[in-house]
Order: C-alpha cells, then sequence, then structure tokens
C-alpha cells in the first residue's frame, strides 16, 4: 500500500512539474522570397 501511495506522490510531482507554462509570444512578421510566413518567437529571440 505504502509503494502505491508513493508512486501516486511521485507521479502527481512529475504532472505538475511539466504542466508548466511558457509566457513567450509569436509575432507575424511578414514574408519571405518564396511567400512564406515569417514568424518570430519571443521566447527563443529567433525567426522562423
Amino acid at each position: 500500500m505504502k509503494k502505491k501511495l508513493l508512486f501516486l506522490l511521485f507521479a502527481m510531482i512529475v504532472v505538475n512539474s511539466l504542466g508548466k507554462t511558457v509566457n513567450s509570444e509569436l509575432l507575424l512578421r511578414g514574408q519571405d522570397n518564396l511567400r512564406h510566413n515569417l514568424v518570430y518567437d519571443t521566447d527563443l529571440d529567433i525567426t522562423w
């Protein structure tokens, strides 16, 4: 019974830690030469 309780507690901690949200924005930056949309990621500081 203790093993099940410890496993459940551990699983709840793992799920809670993986469920954090990221505060980033994806901003449209126009189009490239081939008319692909460009998107700027504020969290990673790169344009996709």
